[in-house]
């Protein structure tokens, strides 16, 4: 899905790209805790703030290249194109199983970034999906193909797979991988096959048969001088055929290997369902804002929700979760823990220091926060609340 308005703001410390629901209402709320609390590594990272009382929705592309940018011409290989939508089919099954649907997804070339790893734009609010437009994830699999010289009939075949969903295509894309590589091997393979030597228990397995059909012979044909001999021979060798089998047997149980045909039993222990205690007061959730909270003012300026363990404030977009882009900020200014449901505020080392309802703190010293208080880092001014 891409917004139908969609900005890019270019600061000089940090790039987001902006998307503008029309209301508030728009916005999903369990997707927003979602996000902020659990924050995949592979989703851009963001935060929803307010103008003129209309949310807009921002997300992180500091330093981050679009698929369309990051590769040079003789980077993009059928192979490369191939792993990139392997990628994507693989991040979007992700999605589903946190309940973040495919088509909250942007799949353009142009909005799926990449660093380290393929990092995707999710967009947590409603909008009306256009019925005419071509499934965002069969047009994807055509701007990759051209983009990466896809062979035509390559490219309409995953379109096909695409239409199905991700797990299609990424089956369809596995699949004709394989096959190729089978090609390939089956062309430059040796034309003559090497013999399989059969294993040393067997070969002893048929010796001894042999030896004890040669015995049981000779014992028939009656042979006097030697039949007194005969049958404590058979005797040895059927206890050392026994005693062969036997140590096989054990062999096999401890390498976890079952005879043709038999299922494995079943352990109660590999197939439980354990209940997680949680503490709900382990989970409270704060907000830091630019207005104060309960008054109009609130959903003005910027505003940051604090639903994980460490929120770390400061001017570095890559280090902090709530970037203040100033030069009377530090890197990393201020860091918030939550802690057996309380909230604890540290400076940490900054040039122009953190003020809890007016006092400076001392540097790298925990402080308890009340429920409701003023916190100031440096010249910039916030409301804290807890709930």
């Amino acid at each position: 899905m891409i917004p139908e308005k969609l900005i890019r703001e270019n600061g000089p410390y940090h790039a987001v790209l902006v998307g503008c629901p029309g209301t508030a209402d728009q916005l999903v709320p369990y997707q927003l805790e979602r996000l902020i609390h659990y924050r995949p590594d592979w989703i851009l990272q963001g935060y929803v703030r307010y103008r003129n009382g209309k949310p807009q929705v921002c997300l992180d592309v500091t330093d981050k290249k679009s698929i369309d940018e990051a590769y040079s011409q003789s980077e993009r290989t059928p192979e490369t194109g191939r792993n990139i939508l392997l990628s994507i089919c693989r991040l979007l099954l992700l999605g589903e199983d946190d309940l973040l649907p495919m088509q909250q997804f942007s799949l353009h070339p142009s909005l799926i970034f990449i660093d380290t790893q393929i990092n995707l734009a999710f967009w947590p609010y409603l909008e009306a999906i256009k019925e005419e437009q071509e499934d965002e994830l069969s047009s994807l699999v055509r701007m990759i193909g051209a983009g990466f010289h896809f062979t035509e009939q390559d490219t309409e075949q995953a379109v096909r797979a695409a239409g199905n969903g991700p797990q299609d295509l990424m089956r369809h894309l596995s699949d004709s991988h394989d096959e190729k590589a089978r090609q390939t091997e089956d062309e430059t393979k040796p034309v003559f096959k090497t013999a399989h030597l059969p294993s040393k228990n067997t070969v002893v397995f048929v010796l001894l048969h042999v030896l004890s059909l040669s015995f049981a012979g000779l014992y028939l044909l009656g042979l006097d001088l030697i039949r007194p001999f005969l049958m404590p021979a058979a005797a040895v060798l059927v206890l050392a055929d026994s005693c062969l089998f036997l140590r096989h047997k054990i062999k096999q149980k401890k390498n976890g290997i079952l005879p043709f045909g038999q299922e494995p039993e079943e352990n109660e222990d590999d197939d439980q369902t354990i209940l997680l205690s949680t503490s709900s007061s382990d989970f409270r959730m704060a907000m830091l804002s630019e207005g104060q909270p309960g008054t109009p003012a609130e959903h003005e300026g910027r505003r940051a929700f604090i639903l994980v363990e460490e929120f770390v404030i400061g001017r570095d977009p890559k280090k902090v979760d709530l970037c203040l882009p100033d030069p009377s900020i530090g890197r990393m200014h201020a860091r918030i823990v939550r802690r057996a449901g309380s909230f604890f505020i540290c400076d940490l080392g900054s040039g122009n220091g953190t003020h809890l309802d007016g006092r400076r703190l001392p540097k790298h010293e925990e402080y308890l926060l009340p429920d409701q208080c003023l916190l100031q880092f440096a010249d910039q001014l916030f409301y804290f609340q807890a709930e």
